[in-house]
């Protein structure tokens, strides 16, 4: 029998009424297509003839109206009560339907609405009729909350705070919002429980490749960690990229350690600081627990300074001025293999998986298979020094003491398929990835590159612009080294300082002085910068607790 069109109605109750927000009014109109179903069917069925009682709907109203349908009037109160007495199961049913035809806006009002319920003390709707509804409609309706407002929630109650602590769903919500605001940060935690290695460190200048491993554990599903991640990542962005609105909680500086001569390349992980320097012909390995940076051992066996390296968990690639590369075994400081061929200074490695690829004063790069130590191909057409090279699958991306870049491709024939121009000096640091490269210069500035777009630069940010060194000539200006994640991008000048962009707006949010010499490297995770220069120190500006 196919329905009837039945119109259903909230009248307001008459004046003097007890009922709740007793002004208010909706009205719902509903015209059933084959096979939907009226109101009425959610909650137990149609009701019967005018006149008669109802166990679900009471004493109603109902009249006939054009066209064979029906108008079904009920008082808000009356309405309250037929929802009071409706069994669980049903209430679930229509609720969980009411929320999933409504838009985010319409969800977002309601709990605007309850949120003004529990402020309200004179307010006449009880608390305790939003803590009855389903565990799964609340859990529905906080999903659609921000940061904020879930916290609010978190306080109402202990039963609330548990909602918010244990639910999937809201893990999933924390999760999301890893997402979105860290997408790189999110998907290492969500890769494994271990860190993820290598963490590629940087040549003499040039800065790191990649960002260290995060200090909190692989989150999974727990919404606890989830959550922690996210508290524990915003309060390290809200000092880094907005220090005036925090000024109780400014960077702790600590001098790491010292060492005889400038230093030319840091790299860290969870255990381990090595360093690279001038009058020292070794590598550095020191221990990273806070306030007992000591010396473990080092790595002897170059002739000259060790200018860059790379380390991840088994192996440790260095660079020196002695015109070699060399692979250490990590875990026993054997040197396993001394790579010759480079007739100049070596100034910059980097490897990925068995590949290994070095650029020298010799104005070549070269890539090399690590397990042979055979050179592979070698890469001639800079005309300067080469400065910085970094490699990620077949691609390969190279600087020079110059001002020129070059992109190749070694899959097969080793061919120069994009020369990038746009720079004035020299090109100490590069860093890219399959929508980006990034590329700083001793002309203060740094290009972002698109890949995607035929290589157009399509954003230039300047270090100086309202600096100091903008005004002062006898300054000494430039990019050295610098690392970005999803939010921000961190660079150390031939000033001495540190600038701090916005990754997202390319805003310069501040610089701060950090050495007294050049800046050669830094490395950064979520709460801590680490910084090496040729005023001998090693230094650690970190984020309070």
């Amino acid at each position: 029998m196919a329905h009837m069109h039945t119109e259903w109605s909230l009248e307001a109750d008459s004046e003097g009424s007890d009922t709740p927000r007793s002004k208010a009014s909706a009205r719902k109109s509903c015209s059933p297509t084959p096979g939907d179903h009226p109101p009425a069917a959610w909650l137990g069925g149609l009701p019967p003839a005018p006149g008669k009682a109802s166990p679900v709907f009471g004493a109603y109203e109902r009249t006939r109206r054009g066209g064979g349908g029906y108008a079904v009037n009920l008082s808000v109160g009356t309405f309250l009560r037929m929802l009071g007495d409706l069994p669980t199961p049903q209430l679930q049913r229509l609720m969980t339907v009411s929320l999933n035809d409504a838009n985010k806006v319409k969800v977002a009002d309601v709990l605007a609405l309850v949120q003004d319920v529990l402020a309200d003390e004179e307010m006449a709707v009880p608390v305790y009729g939003i803590n009855q509804l389903p565990s799964e409609i609340l859990e529905l309706t906080l999903s659609y909350l921000p940061p904020s407002s879930l916290l609010v929630c978190e306080r109402v109650s202990r039963g609330w705070r548990g909602l918010c602590s244990r639910s999937a769903r809201i893990a999933s919500v924390w999760r999301r919002l890893c997402y979105g605001a860290w997408p790189s940060f999110a998907a290492e935690q969500e890769a494994a429980p271990v860190p993820r290695l290598p963490c590629p460190s940087p040549p003499a200048v040039p800065a790191p490749d990649a960002l260290p491993p995060p200090a909190i554990p692989a989150a999974g599903g727990d919404p606890l960690a989830w959550k922690q991640m996210y508290s524990s990542k915003a309060r390290a962005e809200q000092t880094w990229l907005n220090p005036t609105k925090h000024p109780d909680r400014p960077l702790i500086a600590e001098t790491v350690l010292t060492q005889d001569n400038g230093i030319h390349c840091i790299q860290f992980d969870g255990s381990d600081l090595m360093t690279g320097s001038g009058e020292r012909h070794e590598i550095g390995v020191w221990t990273m627990a806070r306030n007992q940076q000591r010396p473990r051992h080092g790595l002897d066996g170059h002739k000259n300074a060790v200018t860059c390296l790379q380390f991840d968990e088994e192996r440790v690639v260095s660079g020196s001025l002695d015109n070699t590369v060399r692979i250490w075994d990590r875990a026993t400081g054997e040197c396993e293999r001394t790579l010759t061929g480079h007739r100049d200074k070596v100034w910059c490695v980097q490897f990925e998986g068995s590949r290994l690829v070095s650029g020298s004063s010799d104005k070549m790069v070269r890539v090399w298979d690590m397990n042979t130590g055979e050179s592979i191909c070698s890469l001639e057409e800079h005309r300067t020094s080469v400065s910085c090279v970094r490699i990620q699958g077949d691609t390969v991306v190279s600087s020079s003491a110059g001002n020129s870049i070059r992109v190749w491709n070694i899959a097969q024939t080793p061919t120069c398929t994009q020369k990038l121009r746009g720079h004035q000096k020299g090109v100490f640091c590069l860093q890219f990835d399959q929508s980006k490269i990034l590329s700083g210069s001793l002309d203060s500035t740094i290009r972002v590159w698109d890949p995607r777009d035929s290589y157009r630069n399509v954003c230039t940010i300047l270090a100086t612009e309202g600096t100091d060194a903008a005004h002062d000539s006898t300054r000494p200006t430039g990019i050295i080294c610098f690392a970005y994640d999803d939010t921000k991008i961190i660079a150390g000048g031939a000033d001495g300082k540190v600038d701090i962009w916005d990754m997202r707006t390319w805003r310069h949010v501040t610089n701060f002085a950090a050495h007294t010499h050049w800046i050669t490297s830094l490395q950064f995770d979520s709460e801590r910068l680490v910084t090496g220069s040729r005023d001998r120190s090693v230094r650690m500006w970190s984020v309070p607790p």
